[in-house]
């Protein structure tokens, strides 16, 4: 954006959306600014959001050369506007434990088949996810072997075709 504008781009405002656009020749580009960033970041704060998220972090200035903004001036006027200048994320005090083993659950009338002894629905299958044969509500997410089991909320059925949690 930075190189487009300094070749002679011209630059313009779209109002409705709050946000900067240029154009030279048949070229054409709509993107973020720093103001653009304050805008969005008062209209999180009154809407009483609880944060921001940002898609492409690779299209910020991340060395300061191209904008002559500094490094990083989008990420940083968004954490300015959200109050967090100070300091980088911190790490827990103490390390989380590592997860062991996935705790095996059983829904109301679906026990019984077993079968897998200890070793679990997932041992020896591809990571992914897999119905559970026994309770259409019900889907297993296998990792390295590891079981974890979920289930959809009350009303919905786990669908294979997408993966995901549906209307039966």
């Amino acid at each position: 954006i930075c190189s487009l504008l300094s070749s002679g781009a011209t630059q313009a405002w779209d109002e409705p959306q709050d946000v900067p656009y240029a154009y030279k020749g048949s070229e054409w580009v709509g993107y973020d600014n720093v103001k653009s960033f304050g805008l969005k970041v008062d209209w999180l704060k009154k809407n009483n959001f609880g944060g921001a998220m940002v898609w492409a972090l690779d299209m910020d200035d991340f060395t300061g050369d191209f904008c002559k903004e500094g490094k990083y001036p989008l990420i940083s006027s968004l954490k300015k506007g959200l109050g967090l200048q100070s300091g980088d994320c911190v790490p827990p005090s103490e390390p989380l434990p590592p997860i062991t083993e996935a705790p095996t659950t059983t829904s109301g009338g679906s026990g019984g088949s077993g079968g897998s002894g200890g070793s679990g629905f997932c041992a020896g299958k591809p990571n992914g996810i897999y119905a559970d044969p026994n309770n259409k509500r019900n889907f297993y997410s296998c990792l390295n072997g590891q079981t974890f089991v979920q289930s959809c909320e009350q009303g919905l059925v786990f669908d294979p075709a997408c993966s995901c949690c549906n209307w039966p």
